[in-house]
Parts: C-alpha cells; structure tokens; sequence
C-alpha cells in the first residue's frame, strides 16, 4: 500500500510537472507554427536580472517591440513563449546585441488575438528540465508496477513460509534479474532521447552560435541518452540472443543443511565451448546513511562454484549446490541489513557472453527425502570433482613432498594483473596526498588519507614481494611468510585446527580472489593461502592441504 501510494505521488507530480514544463508548451509551439510572420520595431530590449534561491542569478530577454495588424498598433514584450529566467548571463546578452532599440525585426502574431505576439516561437533551452518530471514518471510507474506485483503475490499464512511472500518464489520459476533492468533502462533511454535530441536540433544555430565552454552542456542530456540506449540495445540483444531465462527450483525453498537444485532454462538452444559457470552466494548487504549519502555495502558470507561442460549444446543448465548447515537463511525484515542468495549463471561466447543472475530463496525448513538425497548427490559431485582435479598448467603455485610433510609455496607477483591495478590506484591516491599537502588542505583530511596511503602501500608490497610457504603433515601445520625479507612463523598443533576452509578475498573490479583459511578451535581464522585467481584450484588446494593434514575441509 505504501509503495503504492508512493507510485501515485511521484506520478502525479511528474506528469504535472510534465505538462506544465513540455505538453503545455509544446502545444503552444505546435499552434504558433500558424501564425503570422508581421513586421515590428524594437522599442527598448535590455538583460533583466534577477535572484533565485537554488540558482542564485538568473537572467531573461526583456525586449518591447511594436507592431501593426489591420491598421491598428499593438505592442508586446513577449520574447517566447515558455518565458521564464535561468542562469547564464552570455547567451542573453548575445540576443539583445542582435536587437538594438530602434531596429527592425519579424514577430509572429496570434490571428485570433493579434494582442499576442513573440519573437521565437521555437523550442527553448529551459525545456531540458522536462527531464527531471520525466525521472519522477518512470519512477511512479515503476513502484506502481513493484506494488502490482507485489499485491498479486501469494500472501504468506504463517511467519514460517516467508518465500511464499513472492509469486515467482512460490511458484519455483525465478526469472532472471538481468531481464529486469531492461525495461527500466529502455524507459529513462526513450524519454531522455526523446526530449535532448529535440531540443537540441530545433536549438543547433543557437548552440553553435554561444561561445566559450558552456555550450558544450547543451550537450550533455543527449550523451546520456546515447548511453541509456547503447546499455537497451546491449540488453535487447541478450534477450534476442538468450531468450527468456528461468530457474526452475526442483523443490521450494533450498534448505539450509540441504540442497538448492533445479534447472536454468534458456529461450535459444546454445554451445558452450568452454562450458558454463554457476555459482551460488550467499550475501550480507547493509546499507547505512540516507538520501544522498546512501552507503551499500556488501560481503559474501559463503559461495560455491561449479564448472558445467559442455554436452553438444543444450537450453537448459543443470544446478545442484549442497548448502552448509551454518548458512545464514534469507532474511529480508531489515531492509538495511538483508541476507540475499544469488544464483548465477556466465558463459563466455562469441560476440555476446551469457550472464544471468536469480535471486532465490534459502532457509533453514525441514528437508523432504528429495532434499536430502539432492545434498547426497551435490557433495558426493564435489568429492568426485576434487578427485580428479587436474591443475591447470599456467599455476604459480609450487607443491612438492618435503622432509617434514606437503609443501605448497605460494611465490611473489603470482597476480600481476591485480598488482598493477592497486599499485595504479594506490599512486593516485598518493598524487591526491600531495594535492592536499601542497594547496594546505585541513591537516586532519591529509592525515586520513595518509593512513588509507600506508595501508594501501603495505597490500601492495605484499603483493608485489609477499611470498607464503605451508607445510602440512598430519602432526601439524606450519606457515611461514615472507615480505620484503621480513619473515613470520606459525607453527599451529593437529589439535588446535577445527577445520579448512574457503573464502572470499580481495576483489579486484568483478574478479573475486580467495584465501584458504585455517580455522581454529579457539575461533580464531589464520591465512594459509591468499589471492588464488581460480576458484576450482583454490577449493582443491584447501581440500588437499586437509588431506595432507588429516583434518576436516570444510566446503
């Protein structure tokens, strides 16, 4: 009902505004195109200034002229017919040059009432503002389609079937969330596109005529908008190209303890020549302060990944994930602290990449039989995986048999990619130091940054010159670090390690690295590995470092 009420607001307002700004107008111009072309003389043409108190100065044409219909003088100050003052002070200047007092010029008069008359009767630079009420339509029309949904959903009967709280959970056929954005993206691209690139045509000569940079913002609406349209258009063709995708759940919801299985359904029989990625995730998002200063952030609590080859082409992809016992379920109560579960899907191909993602619902319920013997079968997959895993050739990393058990050493500048990239960052962030000492920015700004610098400087050091040995035996685990010749030693008891386990790392734009941990039985979680590119490898090297050791790897 909120969202609802919400919609109508913010739709209400923007089409008020919208008629008022663009309908109105444009139908004044539409009209002005019959009238009639009647000489006239400039009485007095001046640059009216005035205050406002979000743009400060502002500034119109303020031109009286004269002219004569049907033997009889009227007079009007009418320039054009939105009216109205704005900042930038040049371009009016440049109109009354062009109109002295006492100059001739041509004015279009109203044959129904002569009385009114102006001298552009063309589209003006003001109608840019057209697009702000035409963000408040889109956004109406969006919360009115979510309330939409959200009343035709299947309404939960007890606090204990939460999933049935969305239609597409209940149902078990989860559409992808990248079809989604299509819709919203293609209504900003119409609407943007729409307006800037008519205004800026009827306005070119004006345009081109201004003078110094500001004329290049006149430029700026219709850039979006050719970005608006290039992101539909990308989307557009991923549909053309991959259909309708749906994940179908073989049993509603995934159980904590048990299995999500179920089948992504493609609209296009394809070929994966190098196979598909699915992953699971699952997600704490928080998001802190309000309005502008609206902050989301997010960390992965626990994935799982898996390689499907490919078997000659296929419309459908296989999922069957087991799910930790210790999952967190989805939660979804707070809206500034939600737990999510994403499903996703990539693929490369030619031209285009496959890239789908469904949000599905996870909780911790009472297994039926199916659910079970699906958790059977996702961990026994897993075992089997990790069996015959073979490492790919290109791999950094160095394990071989030593005297007092199984080494794996992890050498410097094994991610040099990622290296590059922060060491990149982290110089531009010591330029912005320099900046701010230079031009005596506030000591406590610089003194900030400063520690954000020597961080960044450690991590980049580590990568650059960081090495790690491991050497597990079934007596203990040793780690031995290195940076920059600096050493630390760890030797850690059979008896003191809980488990092994995997875990998300740094990230690097949309690649995630992960660490192997040592999880104590004191909670305490000591790296064992860190930065490892490939998840397969990483999930390996985890699983064998806890063989080697006799202990538990925990998945």
């Amino acid at each position: 009902m909120i969202v609802a009420l919400f919609g109508l607001l913010f739709l209400a307002f923007g089409c008020g505004f919208l008629y008022l700004i663009l309908l109105r107008p444009l139908g004044q111009i539409i009209a002005a195109r019959q009238w009639v072309a009647t000489p006239s003389q400039v009485v007095s043409s001046a640059v009216q200034s005035g205050t406002d108190s979000t743009h400060g100065s502002t500034y119109s044409v303020a031109i009286r002229y004269t002219y004569t219909v049907n033997n009889k003088r009227y007079e009007s100050s009418r320039y054009d017919l939105v009216g109205g003052a704005s900042s930038g002070r040049a371009g009016k200047e440049a109109i009354v040059r062009q109109h002295p007092p006492g100059s001739e010029l041509t004015c279009f008069v109203n044959p129904r009432d002569p009385s009114i008359a102006v001298i552009d009767r063309g589209l003006r630079p003001i109608m840019w503002f057209a697009l702000l009420p035409c963000l408040f339509v889109a956004i109406g029309i969006f919360c009115l389609v979510a309330a939409f949904r959200k009343t035709t959903a299947v309404a939960p009967e007890t606090a204990s079937v939460p999933w049935q709280s969305r239609k597409d959970w209940a149902d078990g056929r989860i559409k992808s969330a990248d079809r989604q954005s299509f819709v919203v993206i293609s209504l900003f691209a119409v609407f943007c596109n729409a307006i800037s690139w008519a205004v800026l045509i009827v306005n070119w000569s004006e345009v081109m005529r201004a003078k110094g940079p500001g004329k290049w913002i006149e430029f700026l609406f219709p850039a979006v908008g050719v970005g608006l349209l290039s992101a539909a258009v990308y989307c557009l063709l991923k549909w053309l190209k991959f259909g309708r995708a749906v994940f179908e759940m073989a049993s509603v919801p995934g159980a904590v303890g048990g299995a999500l299985e179920g089948t992504i359904k493609l609209g296009r029989f394809l070929r994966f020549p190098e196979g598909v990625t699915v992953r699971l995730r699952c997600v704490r998002q928080v998001t802190t302060g309000s309005g502008d200063s609206r902050h989301t952030q997010e960390t992965i609590l626990w994935e799982s990944e898996r390689h499907v080859p490919d078997a000659g082409g296929a419309d459908s992809i296989p999922v069957l994930f087991a799910i930790p016992a210790d999952a967190e379920e989805t939660d979804g109560t707070n809206p500034s602290d939600e737990v999510l579960w994403r499903l996703s899907a990539k693929a490369k191909l030619p031209g285009i990449d496959l890239s789908e993602t469904f949000a599905v619902p996870v909780y911790k319920v009472a297994q039926a039989p199916a659910q079970i013997a699906a958790a059977q079968r996702a961990r026994a997959v897993e075992t089997t995986e990790l069996a015959h895993y073979e490492r790919p050739a290109t791999s950094r990393i160095r394990i071989r048999t030593v005297a007092d058990g199984t080494e794996f050493y992890f050498p410097a500048a094994r991610n040099p990619g990622a290296a590059t990239g922060l060491t990149v960052f982290t110089l531009i962030w010591l330029g912005a130091i320099f900046c701010m000492v230079h031009f005596k920015a506030p000591v406590l700004f610089a003194m900030v940054f400063g520690l954000f610098g020597v961080i960044l400087l450690v991590i980049v050091a580590s990568l650059w010159l960081g090495t790690t040995r491991i050497v597990a035996a079934k007596t203990g685990i040793t780690v031995a670090k290195r940076l920059a010749g600096i050493p630390r030693y760890r030797a850690i008891a059979i008896g003191e390690i809980a488990a092994i386990t995997l875990k998300q790392g740094m990230t690097a734009g949309t690649t995630v690295y992960h660490d192997i941990k040592i999880c104590l039985n004191s909670k305490e979680e000591i790296t064992a590995g860190s930065s490892i590119h490939d998840y397969e490898e990483a999930r390996w090297l985890a699983s064998e470092m806890a063989r080697c050791a006799a202990v538990t790897y925990r998945s």
